[in-house]
Parts: structure tokens; sequence; C-alpha cells
């Protein structure tokens, strides 16, 4: 939802009693993300994570239950008393006034196992808007289901290979590399994919040889025996940054490759660089990539 929407109207109480309003989901948990509950849907490998953003309107005006917003299940509430289906709740407000409470609901998706699967994605009547009275017995008194028809879930994974496979550089001497920086021996090769489905593809090479570097020579195999000498990677004439193992949308140095179903060739190619003083001898390295589908 992009506004909020109307919820509950509630009567006043006395002195020491209130409406305490939030959110609660019937899910099964199975595991934490950046401080949120996620919890197991019917497709495999995808799990969700449900946050509020409510506000209260009273005799005060209007006001928001909680600062910064959303607030996710998972995440610290107002703690009120004997609050039902806890753990697996988030409350964010109450009043004892005579009042309406409105709220903007948040459903966030997670990769949560590998592969993911696809299909009819139901969450009918396990997501619900809240209300319950303070003091507890523990029993909601209102409730409201979230979602009740099922969307589908395509899965949008693609399959590739690289064209030659090793890719293997000419033997060069010395003389071709005469200062810093300088390159030579530049080969060509492909990553050849194939997409079902209108994929937006991404795509981030890492060093396996030292996976936490972000620059763009990588570090040679323990093989390797020359000196002062490192590979490079482009595509489209652009050098190639490397970044962490990771699928996530904005990944460090993640570049964009293709929108497009089908078969596609991508064509990249990989240059010695001159990195110091220059021994002769063999020269090995690793380059691993990961795609993510955005």
């Amino acid at each position: 939802m992009s506004a909020k929407v109307k919820q509950f109207n509630c009567s006043g109480l006395p002195a020491g009693n209130a409406h305490v309003y939030g959110i609660y989901t019937m899910g099964n948990y199975v595991t934490t993300i950046n401080g949120r509950r996620v919890y197991s849907t019917n497709i495999p490998g995808i799990g969700y994570a449900v946050g509020v953003d409510g506000s209260i309107f009273d005799s005060y005006g209007t006001h928001s239950c909680m600062t910064p917003t959303p607030g996710w299940i998972g995440e610290p509430d107002g703690r009120y008393d004997n609050e039902p289906y806890s753990p697996n709740n988030f409350f964010s407000c109450s009043s004892s006034l005579v009042s309406s409470y409105s709220a903007t609901f948040y459903l966030q998706f997670y990769k949560i196992s590998h592969p993911v699967g696809s299909g009819r994605l139901d969450l009918s009547n396990q997501i619900y808007s809240a209300a319950y009275f303070s003091p507890s017995t523990g029993i909601i008194y209102g409730k409201l289901p979230l979602i009740t028809i099922p969307s589908d879930v395509i899965n949008t994974s693609c399959t590739s290979s690289v064209s030659p496979n090793p890719v293997n550089l000419p033997t060069i001497n010395t003389g071709q590399l005469p200062w810093l920086n300088s390159t030579a021996g530049n080969t060509t090769f492909n990553i050849n994919t194939t997409c079902q489905n209108t994929t937006n593809l991404y795509v981030t090479f890492t060093d396996k040889n030292n996976t936490s570097q972000t620059g763009s020579i990588l570090t040679p195999d323990n093989s390797s025996t020359t000196k002062g000498l490192g590979m490079q990677l482009s595509y489209n004439s652009n050098i190639v940054h490397y970044g962490p193992d990771a699928v996530g949308s904005g990944n460090t140095n993640q570049f964009f490759l293709r929108t497009f179903s089908g078969q596609q060739s991508f064509p990249f190619s990989v240059s010695y660089i001159r990195t110091g003083a220059i021994m002769a001898g063999t020269l090995a390295t690793t380059a691993t990539f990961t795609f993510s589908y955005q």
C-alpha cells in the first residue's frame, strides 16, 4: 500500500486501559535478517518479513505510532503486556481515547535457501492487522487479513557457460610490457547465457584469490611463478572492477548487462597488465561471476 488505510474505530476506555494496535503473522519463523524475523512461504527458497507504519487519530489530532518508520516484526516494539502471538507480532501504538487506527503495511521478500522455486505464492490469511485490550489476557478482539489473494512467482534464473573455458592467453615476452600498467596479450571470451523469462541481468565479478578486493587486477594463483604481472578483464572496452560474491541489488561493482529473454552471448576480454618489475614465468588467475536478476 502507498498510503495509510483505516483499520479500526475504537471506543474510549477507562483509565489504565488501552486499545493496542499492530500486526502479526501465522507464518513459520525460519531466520532473522537485519533484525527482522523472516517466515517461510509455500515457495521453496522464498521467505518474507512484515512491517507497519501506523498512526492514531483521536481528540489530540493525528500522531504517528513510531519513529523511525516502519517497524518490523522482530524489532523492539512497545512491549505491551501479554502480547498475542508473541514473538510473531509488532504492536506499534495504543490509545485509551475514542480513536481510529490507520496503517501502511510492508512486505519484504528474501531468498532464504537455494534453489528458489516458482509457482503460486499463497499468503492468504497468514498476515493480519490486529487490535487487543491492555491489560490483556492475550486475546485479540479485532483482526483483518492483509492478503487474501495468491500471486504467481516466476523463477527468472538463467543458465550460463564460458567459451572457451579455460581462457588461455598467448605467450608474450617482457618487452611487450615496457612500462607500469601497460597491457598485452588481449584475448576474447564469451559468457553465453540463456534466460527463459524476460530478465534484467546484472553481474558481479569476484577475484577468487582475494574476494574482498574491489580493484581491477586479478591476484595470481599460488601456482604462478612470474612476478610483476596481473590480469585485467574488460567488457565493452570498460575495465571490470571486482566485488563480493553476492546477488543483492547494488552490490559493489555490479554492472548491468542487458534486459532479454532467450539466448545471449556477452563478449569479454582479458589482458596481461604490468604491476611492477617483471620476472619471467607462468601466470594463472581465477575470476568468478555472480548474476543478479532485478
